[in-house]
């Protein structure tokens, strides 16, 4: 979550300076409390704490520079397949 804070306070003056004023930070579904409900995704709940920290650390910078020109976002690449992702025996995912 601070990285994303501090990569944007590193990197604003030069955008401010620039023509394009685009903001694009990489975010995940983990942290959204709908997708978590509708998942049942209990494990890793760490981690989908500060994920949630950073979609809003997006839309606050969203809100704080729309004035500037400026658009912010998070982008997610969805689920991604990894150890911690893997699907268990049985569950949808192992049918692919």
């Amino acid at each position: 979550m601070l990285g994303i804070v501090y990569s944007i306070n590193a990197f604003l003056p030069l955008l401010r300076l620039g023509r394009t004023k685009k903001i694009v930070a990489v975010s995940t579904t983990g942290g959204d409390p709908e997708f978590v409900l509708n998942t049942h995704l209990s494990a890793m709940a760490a981690y989908g704490t500060t994920r949630a920290g950073s979609n809003m650390v997006i839309a606050k910078y969203a809100k704080l520079l729309e004035g500037e020109g400026f658009v912010v976002v998070g982008v997610s690449p969805g689920v991604v397949d990894t150890n911690a992702t893997s699907a268990t025996p049985g569950d949808e995912m192992d049918s692919r």
